[in-house]
């Protein structure tokens, strides 16, 4: 699990599995693949490869995966069953 540090790297974009994998049964991936394309259109060079586009985009990725991550945290720690002894 883990995602790329720089999504946008120069002239290539990582997307869907290429780019990060968090966990396989909240279908993540799905969702992260159609983000980064509405998020790449928007910052799709016209006049060229610009770092401010370049950096916003991979500032708007990491945020998305960082959010993500801790809400699949969250819903497993409360939806945690305990054990007869009272253990998670």
């Amino acid at each position: 699990t883990g995602r790329r540090i720089k999504q946008w790297h120069k002239n290539c974009v990582a997307i869907g599995l290429s780019s990060g994998f968090l966990e396989p049964l909240e279908s993540t991936s799905l969702h992260l693949v159609q983000s980064a394309i509405i998020r790449l259109t928007k910052l799709f060079p016209r006049n060229g490869i610009q770092a401010q586009h370049i950096d916003e985009f991979n500032r708007q990725s990491q945020t998305e995966f960082e959010q993500i991550r801790d809400f699949i945290i969250l819903h497993y720690h409360l939806n945690a069953k305990q054990s007869a002894d009272g253990e998670h």
